[in-house]
């Protein structure tokens, strides 16, 4: 009877764990997923090299990517891509930015300080396998139409700009001294392992700017 009652509990616990594998994304997150689908088309217009959701680890310090592209001259582009509607403002010093929608207001941090979390990450990586001599960049992205930027640093784009960018960004030259860049990518993503994942998205809960939106 007790082993009956333990396989019970055993089998609840498990379809409660699958239950929990199959959570469906929520509204903010699909908007973000959007958000970064538009993106990644206008990137793959352009037939640039790029990594999508890329996840990063170092210690038990995770970084999660929108985009990493590779540009020529050793220039790497760090995209952090944001789907809000309203007025968006906000200077690069300030913690926090605002978005005005109607009457309401709301803060969210600011995704030029998450950019640069990205990039330190980015850099550490970099240094571990002597990738020396590169250029990294960043630029934050707002893909909503029903979206307006104002007072925005620079480096801080809507979707309609981004063509233009990427065309200024990518000059032609002979050949791309990226190809280690590239290699080191690959083969430390962990994006596709499920577990460094979870890890990754409870790192975030315990960092300071979960508390603030991130889509």
């Amino acid at each position: 009877m007790l082993m009956f009652i333990f396989l019970l509990i055993l089998i609840s616990i498990l379809i409660y764990v699958i239950k929990l594998e199959k959570r469906k994304p929520s509204a903010a997150e699909l908007k973000g997923l959007d958000g970064e689908r538009k993106v990644n088309d206008i990137l793959k217009q352009h037939k640039l090299l790029f990594f999508h959701d890329t996840l990063l680890k170092k210690g038990s310090v995770t970084s999660q990517f929108d985009q990493i592209v590779v540009l020529p001259n050793k220039t790497i582009l760090v995209i952090e891509t944001k789907n809000k509607d309203g007025i968006i403002t906000g200077y690069s010093s300030d913690e926090k930015w605002l978005q005005i929608i109607g009457k309401t207001r709301y803060y969210f941090y600011s995704p030029i300080l998450q950019n640069e979390g990205h990039i330190k990450m980015l850099y550490k990586k970099m240094y571990e396998y002597r990738l020396y001599g590169y250029k990294v960049l960043s630029l934050v992205v707002f893909t909503s139409d029903r979206c307006k930027l104002e007072d925005v640093p620079s480096g801080v784009i809507h979707i309609n700009e981004l063509s233009n960018t990427l065309k200024y960004l990518n000059k032609k030259t002979l050949f791309n001294r990226s190809r280690k860049f590239v290699r080191m990518l690959i083969k430390e993503d962990l994006s596709k392992k499920k577990s460094e994942v979870k890890k990754h998205k409870e790192f975030v809960k315990r960092a300071p700017y979960h508390k603030k939106t991130t889509f």
